[in-house]
C-alpha cells in the first residue's frame, strides 16, 4: 500500500511541477511584449450618420441635397504604439488614418431614362491620442484596451456628378459637376480593442468606437461638411455646418519590436 501511496504521491508532484513551468511559460509569453514599441497596419471603416448619410436626392428641389454616405466607408490606418510606463499599461499611439467615400444613387424618370448622381471625397486625418490596457487575457495572449484620439481631418478631392442615362442607348450626358472647397476640421475618436498575439512579435489589433470628425472648426459659410453642393450654388440652402458623428472600425497587423 505504501509503495502505491509514494508511486501516486511522485507522479502528482511530478505533474504540479509541469504545470507550474507551464504556467509561467505562459504568463512569461504573454509578457514578452510588456514595454515595448509597436508599429500597424490595416484596413479602417467609417459610417457616418445624419445628413451626411441621407440620400442625394431631394423630391422638394429636385437637387443633389445630402452626403447619401449611407454605408461604411472604407480606409487605410497606419499606426505607431509607443510605451510610456514600463508595464505597457500606457501608450500613446500616433497614425494617419486615409478614408475613401464614394457614394452613387440612380432616379427613374422615365421607362428609358435615369438620372445617375455621383458623389466622393477623401479624408486624410492625422491623429495622436492615449491608450491604456485595462484587462489581461494570459491564455488567449490578448489585452482589452481602451483610449481616444485627437486628429485634424483634411476632406479633400470633393467631387459631384450629375447625368442622364438612357437605358436603351446606353449613353449618359452630363448634367454638370461641382465640388465644394477643401476643408480642415479637428476632432476625436473614442476607442475600446482587443489586441492578440498570433506568433513571435506579430498580433491582430481589433478596435471600435465612435468618431467625431469636426469638433472643432465648423463654418457655416461652406454649408454642411460632407454634402456635395457648394454654398455659392443658388440651389443650395444650407446655411450651417452640423456635427458629423460615426462608427469607427479597423483591423490591424501589428508587429512590435
Amino acid at each position: 500500500m505504501h509503495k502505491y501511496f509514494t508511486i501516486l504521491l511522485i507522479v502528482l508532484l511530478n505533474y504540479n511541477n509541469l504545470f507550474t513551468q507551464s504556467k509561467t511559460k505562459i504568463n512569461k509569453t504573454v509578457e514578452k511584449n510588456e514595454g515595448k514599441n509597436a508599429i500597424a497596419i490595416g484596413l479602417s471603416t467609417n459610417r457616418v450618420f445624419g445628413i451626411s448619410a441621407e440620400s442625394m436626392y431631394s423630391t422638394d428641389d429636385a437637387a443633389a441635397t445630402n452626403g447619401s454616405f449611407n454605408g461604411a466607408q472604407p480606409g487605410m490606418d497606419l499606426r505607431y504604439t509607443m510605451d510610456i510606463d514600463e508595464e505597457g499599461s500606457f501608450r500613446i499611439p500616433i497614425g494617419l488614418n486615409y478614408e475613401f467615400f464614394s457614394a452613387r444613387e440612380r432616379i427613374p424618370i422615365s421607362r428609358i431614362l435615369d438620372i445617375k448622381l455621383e458623389h466622393t471625397l477623401n479624408i486624410i486625418s492625422p491623429y495622436v491620442g492615449v491608450e491604456y490596457r485595462f484587462f489581461k487575457l494570459p491564455k488567449a495572449r490578448a489585452y482589452v484596451y481602451g483610449g481616444f484620439d485627437l486628429k485634424a481631418s483634411f476632406i479633400t478631392n470633393a467631387k459631384y456628378t450629375q447625368s442622364v442615362n438612357n437605358i436603351n442607348t446606353g449613353q449618359n450626358e452630363s448634367q454638370g459637376t461641382a465640388s465644394k472647397e477643401n476643408a480642415m476640421r479637428f476632432g476625436t475618436t473614442y476607442r475600446i480593442g482587443i489586441e492578440g498575439e498570433i506568433s513571435d512579435n506579430y498580433e491582430i489589433n481589433v478596435s471600435s468606437g465612435l468618431n467625431v470628425l469636426n469638433l472643432i472648426g465648423k463654418d457655416g459659410n461652406r454649408g454642411e461638411l460632407l454634402t456635395p453642393i457648394p454654398r455659392s450654388s443658388p440651389i443650395s440652402s444650407e446655411n450651417q455646418e452640423s456635427i458629423v458623428y460615426g462608427l469607427f472600425f479597423s483591423i490591424l497587423l501589428q508587429y512590435r519590436f
